[in-house]
């Protein structure tokens, strides 16, 4: 019973934690250090920079986000369904967090198609989009 206890003690404690990813090497940094790049609509990082980023974390949904260093980054992200991965390039800046967003683009007669935006969480700025 107390082995059953500290392993499910041990789990929460990791849970708890928090672990996004990062795309950089090296120790942790503060999160004024660095930038927090988040999925969206169904889609969820899955390179920055052309390099994978898999979870370090037991309990990894996906929904995490990515931390990496400030400054330029092309950010791919993939499906969680049959949606073909695309990839949209940003200046990330220190203690942000930068959400994927997803809007209709109207094109008259043709009808709307979806566009994928990237949008600085506390600016509500809009950083990246689709062409």
């Amino acid at each position: 019973m107390k082995t059953a206890s500290a392993v499910l003690a041990f789990a929460a404690a990791l849970w708890a934690c928090g672990c996004a990813p990062r795309a950089y090497t090296g120790r942790k940094l503060p999160a004024d250090k660095v930038c927090l790049l988040e999925g969206g609509p169904n889609r969820v990082v899955s390179a920055v920079d052309g390099k994978h980023i898999a979870s370090r974390c037991l309990f990894a949904t996906g929904d995490e986000g990515v931390e990496a260093l400030p400054g330029r980054h092309a950010v791919t992200y993939a499906s969680t369904g049959s949606e073909e991965p695309f990839s949209l390039s940003f200046l990330c800046q220190p203690g942000h967090r930068y959400r994927l967003k997803a809007g209709e683009l109207n094109a008259g007669l043709y009808g709307s198609r979806k566009v994928f935006m990237v949008e600085d969480a506390g600016t509500m700025e809009i950083v990246a989009a689709q062409k």
